[in-house]
Formats: structure tokens, C-alpha cells, sequence
């Protein structure tokens, strides 16, 4: 079987009229419950993909930044079927939109949490300039074929702050050069395309981002049944998941945010971390939140809001349900949700991008020649490499480890440092049986 092919098994992805079509977010269970990206049904309990502590952790992290900002509106690109985004719309009272490439995530999104939404590809943001208070991306960066586009739509459309996060990053330049190697761009659309070195943001997003370590997952027990975790158990696994944010062996992911706006910030946070751990991590799912909506139909986006991804336009309602420009560029609605990623979208890469650098040039400032650099490295071609360079690459993954964090990777090795994990009451659970075949 060719990596494509396994890449399209794994990720339950097929072609289309209009492009990729991921079936992970038209999945049902045995009594038609949606099979969950995200823990919307509550700790532990299912339909879902597992490991939901890691992603509750992460939610955790986002919104102690979250706490501290003050903002009106939030933007959840690759949202999925729109938990964060509507956990942020209950716990802030601000406006949320959960935008995702697969029009079946966008579905899931309006059905399940009345929020409006758009299927979009990341590097071609139908949004205008600094229309959201606040752009999150969570773990989509890396799946993405035009990641340095992506990440400069993401701190276009913001006005305040952008936070994004992804598993695939490391400490160092050299370690994302040996991670990139590894990988191969024939790989299909989800699959991981990029890593990404703490550098790479502070070119892309802003000189003054904050970058910090996203979780500590060493020796974290995966795909356990965390049904069988008392609550304070679980806040304790969660926190030990949140790590203190800096980058060390143990640490993996990055979570960056960036201040468009400064003085957004507020230094006395809303709810506190504590207060926080317990909404998220206590969330008792949808089927016991009395806040809901029930109707399974959601607002219409405002166009006030958007433009073509083309050329930038204004956009206005054509026959039928279609969005039009006035250079002909169409966008039609399937199952109610509006499909800004047409086919012909792609061979607008190379003028998008030149746009996004003039017209933010005012922002960007020096950082326009390392934004190209970034982007070529990284959309580059890269052949599959053969079974004696990829022993050699770990080979050397392990000793950039033990050369540029000595300290850390010899505690570790022998054992000086031991994994929170290991000093949890319910550290042993028994293994989850996946409700993803």
C-alpha cells in the first residue's frame, strides 16, 4: 500500500465534486450519535476519538490566554464539529464562528452548536481584514499544503490576538529539518505536511510572539478509559498534561499566541485557572447542557465579514445559493453550509500570497524575506526517503537531542526524572476500546 493510500484509509477521506471530503465527520454509531473529533459528549464517554484528557488539556491551555483578553469575537479555524468555539461563546458571551475544510464538520458544527460556519481552506480565508476579535487554530497547521500562507491569513483576519497551536513542532531548527525530512509531500490532504521550529512563528505571525511549550506527554498512558477517572483524578492528570511551558525532553507541541492588539490583554484574568479545569474538564455533555440550542439549524455568516478568497472582493448572492464576486468567482452551498474551497482555488496560491504581502507590508516590516524563505522550505518537493536515510535521520534525531538539550535528555535516559504520570493514583487504567475502527 503506497502512503497515499494508507493516508486515505486512516484519515477516511475520498474525492469529490468539489475537492477532499473527510467521512470522519459523517461517521455515526450504532444509535446515529455523531463520532466526535472532540470530547462533546463529556469525559470519557463516547462516541468519540480518545485520549480525551490530552484534548481537554489543550483546551485548557488556550483558554487561560483566553482568560486574559478582552474580545468580543473569536474565529475557530479547523474547528471541527465547533466544541472550542462554543465553549468559548458560553464562558466569554462573545460572538463564535467554527470554520472547517470539510463540509461535514461545518454541519456538525451548525447542528450540534448553532454556530455559523463556512468550509474553507486555511490559505485562502474568505474573511477581511481584522474581522475577529480573536482567530484560533488548533492543530491544523501541520496538515496544511500552504502552511506559511495559512499562518499569515490567520494574523490577517485577526484584530486582537491569534493563538495557534500543533504536536509538530521542535526546540530547534536542525530538529524540524530532521522531522521534515521524515516526512514527504505526496502525502494526501490531513495528513501531516509540515513541522514547524519556534522561529518559523516569530517570522510568520510576529517578532514578539510567545511561543511556549504545549503539553508534557512523557510516559502519558494513551487510549486509556478515562470513564474510570474520579474528577479530581482527571483534573490532576490535566494538569500534570499542562506542563509549566517551557520546551524541554518531555515537552511536545508548541502553543503561540500573538498580541495584534496589545492592549487587549488584561493582566486580572476572568475566571481563573482553576475555575477554568473545572468547566472544561466537568463539562458534562451535550445531552446534559441545558444551554444548547435545539433547533439544528444555525445563523447564515455575515457577509459583511467576508470577501472572495480570490481576489478579494465584495461578495454578494448570485441564483440559487450562491455567492458571487464580481469577477465571476462562484461559491455554492451543499447541506446548508457554504463551500469557499473550490477546485480552481489552488492556482490562485502564488497571487494570494503576493497580496497578503503587500497589503500587510505595514506589519511584516524586514520579515517579508524570511516569510519567502519559510514558505519555499517548506512547500518544497520532498521524495520519499529510503529505508538507510531514515535510520540515519533518527540516528541523528537522537543525537541533536542529546547535543542541543543535554541536561534534560540525560535525565531522562537514565531515569533521574520521573513522569508525573507515574505518580498518579489511576496511572495503570485499562485500555480504551476505540470507537474509531
Amino acid at each position: 500500500m503506497s502512503s497515499e493510500e494508507a493516508a486515505k484509509k486512516i484519515l477516511h477521506y475520498e474525492e469529490g465534486e468539489n475537492g477532499v471530503e473527510d467521512l470522519t465527520f459523517k461517521r455515526r454509531s450504532s444509535d446515529q450519535k455523531l463520532v466526535a473529533h472532540q470530547p462533546i459528549y463529556g469525559l470519557g464517554k463516547g462516541p468519540s476519538a480518545p485520549n480525551h484528557l490530552v484534548r481537554l488539556a489543550r483546551t485548557c491551555r488556550i483558554f487561560n490566554i483566553l482568560d486574559h483578553l478582552n474580545f468580543e469575537s473569536i474565529l475557530d479555524v479547523g474547528g471541527a464539529e465547533g466544541f472550542t468555539a462554543y465553549r468559548a461563546q458560553k464562558l466569554y458571551g462573545c460572538s463564535a464562528m467554527s470554520v472547517d475544510y470539510s463540509l461535514s464538520a461545518n454541519k456538525a458544527a451548525g447542528e450540534t452548536f448553532g454556530l455559523p460556519n463556512v468550509a474553507i481552506d486555511a490559505s485562502f480565508l474568505p474573511f477581511k481584514d481584522n474581522s475577529f476579535d480573536v482567530v484560533l487554530c488548533t492543530e491544523v497547521i501541520e496538515h496544511t499544503k500552504d502552511a506559511a500562507m495559512a499562518i499569515l491569513q490567520l494574523a490577517r483576519v485577526a484584530k486582537k490576538c491569534v493563538i495557534i497551536s500543533t504536536m509538530e513542532a521542535t526546540p530547534s531548527q536542525l530538529e524540524r529539518a530532521i522531522a521534515l525530512r521524515l516526512l514527504h509531500r505526496d502525502w494526501r490532504d490531513g495528513w501531516t505536511q509540515n513541522w514547524f521550529s519556534p522561529s518559523d512563528f516569530h517570522a510568520l505571525v510576529g517578532a514578539d510572539a510567545k511561543v511556549e511549550s504545549q503539553l508534557f506527554i512523557k510516559d502519558y498512558p494513551w487510549n486509556r478509559n478515562e470513564a474510570k477517572l474520579a474528577p479530581e483524578e482527571a483534573r490532576q492528570v490535566v494538569r500534570a498534561l499542562m506542563g509549566d511551558g517551557d520546551f524541554h525532553h518531555g515537552s511536545e507541541g508548541v502553543l503561540v499566541h500573538w498580541l495584534k492588539d496589545p492592549s487587549c490583554w488584561r493582566t486580572e484574568a476572568r475566571h481563573g485557572e482553576e475555575s477554568l479545569l473545572n468547566q472544561i474538564v466537568g463539562y458534562p455533555g451535550i445531552e446534559n447542557d441545558p444551554t444548547l440550542p435545539q433547533t439544528g439549524r444555525w445563523p447564515e455568516p455575515s457577509l459583511d465579514l467576508m470577501q472572495c478568497p480570490v481576489c478579494w472582493g465584495k461578495l454578494h448572492s448570485g441564483t440559487g445559493d450562491q455567492l458571487l464576486c464580481g469577477n465571476g468567482h462562484t461559491f455554492t452551498q451543499e447541506e446548508g453550509v457554504y463551500n469557499f474551497h473550490p477546485a480552481y482555488l489552488t492556482e490562485h496560491a502564488a497571487a494570494v500570497f503576493e497580496q497578503i504581502l503587500q497589503t500587510q507590508v505595514a506589519q511584516l516590516g524586514s520579515r517579508t524575506q524570511a516569510i519567502r524563505k519559510i514558505r519555499n522550505y517548506l512547500t518544497r518537493p520532498r521524495p520519499q526517503p529510503s529505508a538507510i536515510e531514515i535510520k540515519a535521520l533518527g540516528l541523528g534525531a537522537k543525537a541533536a537531542r542529546f547535543a542541543l538539550h543535554p541536561v534534560d535528555a540525560v535525565r531522562f535516559k537514565l531515569g533521574i526524572s520521573v513522569s508525573p504520570f507515574q505518580q498518579l493514583p489511576n496511572y495503570k487504567l485499562p485500555n480504551l476500546e476505540l470507537p474509531y475502527g
